[in-house]
């Protein structure tokens, strides 16, 4: 039963363009909102990759150091970001020489990165997991992730 009058016919108009713009408003706010997010999680990866680089660049030509880096409060700031990284189900692989030599119980099973000329670090989706890859220039590689289930928990909280 739609009214007949004019008055109603304008205000099921405005009513209907009001409820597509809000919701073209809601796409476009989600839209920027998982752009950040995204963003957050490759700020995320790159900060784990600067805690695992003592341990990938070795210091004096020696063996790469499995101690935390000196300083202060260094040690407690890699213990934060490990506990960071458990908390995001986060994982590391380091590939020397093309070989896997490091990686964390939670890792997948991941073929070694193709190196981008000139790329030192960048992010990709890999297997719905969300990545960054820290090209050394010796080609050795160090890739920090974390799984696709923990990115979706995030967007999910979001939407």
């Amino acid at each position: 039963m739609i009214p007949r009058t004019i008055r109603w016919r304008i205000q099921i108009l405005y009513a209907a363009l009001f409820a597509l713009l809000v919701g073209l408003l809601a796409v476009s706010f989600y839209r920027e909102q998982r752009t950040q997010y995204i963003a957050s999680v490759d700020a995320f990866l790159n900060l784990q990759i600067r805690y695992l680089l003592p341990r990938f660049i070795p210091h004096g030509g020696g063996p790469p150091s499995d101690r935390p880096p000196r300083g202060p409060s260094a040690g407690s700031m890699l213990e934060d970001a490990e506990k960071q990284r458990a908390a995001r189900n986060g994982y590391h692989l380091i590939f020397k020489r093309g070989v896997l030599t490091d990686k964390s119980d939670n890792a997948p099973h991941s073929s070694m990165p193709v190196a981008t000329p000139g790329a030192i670090d960048t992010a990709r989706w890999h297997q719905g997991n969300r990545e960054a890859i820290h090209f050394s220039p010796g080609g050795d590689i160090l890739l920090t992730g974390v799984p696709a289930e923990s990115v979706s928990a995030g967007l999910t909280q979001l939407r």
